[in-house]
């Protein structure tokens, strides 16, 4: 009795700390603020206020955004965090994150309850450990990206709907939050739509006999063409496609670069006979090369060095270390043998006619489910931690398996030597975790000054504070009027009234560029912007990257985190425009070279 409580209450110290850790220091760390996290907490706050996007739409379905039409599920819960704390911040913009990371470990032991009775509470431990202290899992539950809180809805799709299969007394509240659970995840993630369609389809073909399959299909086709709406009808749209259709043009244009230079070499190499050329033509083109991709970027993403050496970096996490620590590998090793016994037992059902046993079913629809979660991402060929957030949380599900076929191994022969060696993969998991930890909170938070424009909030509190001086305030570095607004400087109805975006670009991107006083030059020098404003009697604050063209002292320079370099800083354009007058042939002369 002594003995299980005090188990209990390690399994609780270690939920408690990973809650801790989570919450503790969010709102600065990552420092700064993202120029996707200020896209998120614009369209949020002006849904509270008026009910209408940055763009003037009325409680979209899909937020356009920079024009890569966000999924809108994130911006809405993002909106209901801000409607509480009436306030807009970096802790509103993570809040989310945070709340769907707890919930996803919530999720993860309420399906390893449903998939492995009786469940041991040390191996339930060591579940929770790895997967709520692994790189992926705590650097994405402190950011504000969107398929994290997809992943969540994911999850609970996963559990529901193994819940209908090993539990006959909910086998229909199974049944509905495996089918909601996905209807939802797809109005938090573009790609998860398609995943969510996929994991249905599936979990619906491998239902065992007892269940209606054609009334649980009719049902789950009702529901996501009702309740799916809003998503349902972005399948094949502009607006839904538009995210795919970003990474796809870069891989095409990569793609056409790669083809025509090896065409080109080996036309040279048959001495230009284009007859010998046309095989290589069959060699190298579009289809074989998105086939190639593909195939690759799945080995990538299922292969040792992403998942535990090397995840490329992404937003909060550090390519020093896998999606998961290397305390995970023996489990990832030995889930293979689940996934092949599964497999092969399925065959030998299918001819005999008697049912699947629970155990394989899952292991099944989990390797399905996998597959279906990572195809988005590999078809565009992009590695990234955030694009593949689900898969990499379905996979923890499969490394338990792999746990739960060591433990059906050794237990019988073994158990202390079982104890022992979970004991030691917690340990080792324990001591990698606070190595990442520590790098996390010391070095990487505070070196990544740039892609989280870190100074951001110093510099729009100034500019808040004084800006009643200023006519005009133009930024040319960091978030222009999406950061004014975002840190209380220009209200919604002014926002709305002045608003003017960005002609799209080749990628469909469009901006903010105005609203009230705010104007944001992407282009320009401080210079530049002084010989087109050298007429005007506004008073205008820059906002710039640190210049040395012209001879004048900023009012305001930031730094980043220890002093080295400098980061952004603020003139007051009057002083520039003396500055200038004060060169050879005076202010006229000066910009005479831009020939205006």
């Amino acid at each position: 009795m002594i003995k299980s409580f005090f188990v209990k209450s390690i399994f609780v110290l270690f939920f408690l700390t990973l809650t801790f850790i989570r919450v503790y220091n969010v709102h600065n760390q990552p420092p700064g603020l993202h120029i996707d996290e200020v896209s998120f907490g614009v369209d949020a706050k002006s849904i509270v206020e008026s009910g209408l996007d940055t763009w003037g739409v009325r409680y979209p379905t899909y937020f356009k955004a920079y024009g890569e039409y966000k999924a809108p599920g994130q911006t809405y819960f993002m909106a209901l965090v801000y409607a509480l704390r009436n306030e807009m911040d970096t802790l509103t913009t993570r809040l989310p994150n945070v709340v769907f990371g707890l919930g996803m470990l919530l999720i993860f032991i309420l399906t390893l309850r449903a998939i492995w009775r009786p469940l041991p509470l040390l191996a339930l431990t060591l579940g929770v450990v790895i997967l709520g202290l692994s790189p992926w899992h705590f650097a994405l539950s402190r950011v504000f990206y969107e398929s994290y809180g997809g992943a969540f809805w994911l999850a609970t799709s996963l559990y529901g709907t193994i819940l209908s299969w090993t539990n006959q007394k909910y086998r229909r509240l199974g049944f509905w939050l495996g089918t909601l659970g996905a209807i939802v995840a797809g109005y938090w993630y573009p790609s998860l739509r398609y995943v969510a369609l996929g994991t249905m389809a599936w979990s619906l073909l491998l239902s065992p006999p007892p269940l209606p399959k054609k009334r649980h299909f009719l049902l789950a086709l009702v529901l996501t063409l009702t309740l799916g709406f809003g998503w349902v009808k972005e399948l094949v749209s502009s607006a839904g496609l538009s995210r795919l259709h970003f990474y796809n043009t870069s891989v095409t244009t990569g793609q056409t670069l790669s083809i025509d230079e090896k065409r080109q070499f080996c036309y040279l190499s048959f001495d230009q006979n284009p007859v010998l050329t046309k095989w290589c033509y069959v060699l190298w083109n579009k289809p074989v090369d998105r086939l190639l991709t593909t195939v690759k970027t799945y080995a990538d993403y299922l292969g040792t060095t992403f998942l535990f050496l090397d995840s490329g970096g992404d937003y909060g996490t550090d390519s020093s270390y896998g999606a998961y620590h290397l305390t995970a590998l023996p489990l990832y090793l030995l889930s293979f043998i689940f996934i092949l016994k599964s497999i092969y037992q399925w065959f030998v059902v299918a001819r005999s006619g008697r049912s699947l046993k629970s155990e394989y079913r899952t292991t099944l629809y989990l390797t399905g489910v996998l597959i279906i979660a990572i195809f988005p991402a590999a078809t565009t060929g992009g590695i990234a931690v955030h694009l593949v957030a689900s898969a990499l949380y379905v996979l923890m599900l499969i490394f338990m398996l792999g746990l739960k076929v060591g433990y059906e191994y050794l237990m019988p022969l073994y158990p202390r030597l079982l104890q022992l060696i979970v004991l030691f993969l917690l340990a080792t998991t324990l001591f990698l975790a606070a190595q990442s930890l520590t790098h996390y909170y010391a070095v990487f938070t505070h070196s990544n000054d740039v892609m989280w424009t870190s100074d951001t909030q110093e510099v729009f509190n100034y500019v808040r504070d004084n800006s009643s001086h200023y006519d005009l305030i133009i930024d040319t570095a960091l978030h222009g009027p999406q950061a004014g607004y975002f840190f209380g400087d220009i209200t919604t109805a002014t926002l709305h009234q002045t608003k003017q975006h960005s002609s799209p670009d080749r990628f469909g991107f469009a901006y903010l560029i105005k609203a009230g006083k705010y104007e944001w030059v992407q282009s320009g020098t401080l210079d530049l912007i002084a010989c087109q404003y050298r007429r005007s009697n506004d008073k205008i604050l820059v906002i710039s990257n640190p210049q040395d063209r012209v001879n004048v002292l900023p009012i305001l320079t930031t730094y980043t985190w220890n002093k080295v370099h400098k980061m952004r800083e603020l003139y007051n354009l009057d002083d520039v425009k003396a500055a200038l007058s004060q060169t050879q042939g005076g202010i006229n002369a000066y910009c005479a070279q831009y020939s205006l």
